[in-house]
């Protein structure tokens, strides 16, 4: 039988397929993709060369990031996500691959082979319940992909049916059960404010959620606290810089809604986000020049992005995930 700690606000039970908040928390169905520990990995340095690198924070406590180890590949534009417990990477660029990675977000070190895509893919964004993931968008030939795998068993990614509409450079996030899609591009610089959502364990078609306020391609800067969904701006057409935070209800179909703005030069795209259930943070920037920074906003009680520290070198288009 698991064992259950109680540590302030939070029950652990331990065992690796449930964990929830106490005292009328948000449920966090199956562990979700939240955790303590913040993973970023690939990447452009210094917005051109691909990094195999992985860096890990502290999401609760502000400071630099530290070298975790490596993923098998050299890549940007990979999607992360995690059961709480373990985190996978698929996809990537410059040369579009269909490399799974993963690692145990407690353990350092260097990333094993996890399986492999349905397609070569990159601009894909993952998220999970804690239990199953998926995969989907792309720029082309298959903007539609969607696909799925489960983050405790090691193997190859299968279809999963398909989006409502097909693009690449959005954003994820889910509350345990439902995912959503958020923002992208359709390719050739046309960007989208669609919202696509389903239920993480059905396997259907994604459904129209509702529309962000602008178009533009969010990435991987999309975060959840379990209940509100929040996107960290990005590009909008024309290359133009999209610094509004967006959010929504992820229980409750409806457009998102301008929120605020972030604060300083993070007017920018190629975010990261991650969440411990409470803070997202934020990191792989690269306007008006990739840099180092991470910011951090409270889920619950949005404000400004404040700073949190630095990455371990000027990176960007990462592929985030979180664990405890």
């Amino acid at each position: 039988m698991p064992s259950t700690l109680i540590v302030g606000e939070v029950i652990h039970i331990h065992d690796l397929s449930s964990y929830s908040y106490a005292k009328g928390g948000n449920a966090k169905l199956g562990g979700g993709e939240w955790g303590g520990r913040g993973l970023n990995g690939g990447g452009a340095e210094n917005g051109s060369s691909p990094t195999n690198s992985i860096d890990y924070i502290n999401i609760g406590t502000s400071g630099n990031a530290v070298d975790f180890g490596d993923l098998t590949r050299s890549n940007y534009g990979c999607a992360g996500t995690s059961d709480g417990y373990r985190a996978v990477w698929s996809g990537g660029t410059p040369s579009k691959t269909d490399t799974m990675d993963y690692v145990e977000c407690l353990t350092l070190g260097n990333a094993t082979e996890f399986g492999n895509t349905t397609e070569v893919v990159n601009d894909n964004a993952s998220t999970s319940d804690g239990n199953r993931a998926i995969s989907a968008g792309q720029p082309t030939p298959n903007p539609d992909f969607m696909e799925t795998f489960v983050v405790r068993t090691a193997g190859n990614a299968i279809d999963y049916n398909e989006m409502v509409q097909g693009r690449g450079g959005l954003g994820a996030m889910s509350d345990g059960s439902r995912a959503l899609w958020c923002g992208g591009d359709t390719g050739g610089g046309t960007k989208r404010n669609e919202i696509d959502y389903r239920t993480i364990q059905t396997n259907t078609e994604a459904g129209d959620f509702g529309n962000l306020s602008d178009s533009f391609q969010p990435n991987q800067g999309c975060a959840s606290d379990g209940s509100r969904g929040i996107v960290l701006g990005g590009m909008g057409p024309g290359s133009t810089n999209y610094d509004q935070i967006e959010i929504m209800t992820i229980g409750h179909i409806a457009n998102a809604v301008d929120s605020g703005n972030e604060t300083g030069n993070t007017q920018d795209w190629g975010k990261a986000a991650q969440s411990d259930g409470n803070r997202a943070t934020y990191c792989g920037t690269n306007h008006p020049a990739p840099n180092n920074i991470i910011r951090y906003v409270t889920i619950g009680s949005l404000g400004d992005g404040l700073d949190f520290g630095d990455q371990t070198a000027a990176r960007d288009w990462r592929g985030p995930a979180a664990g405890a």
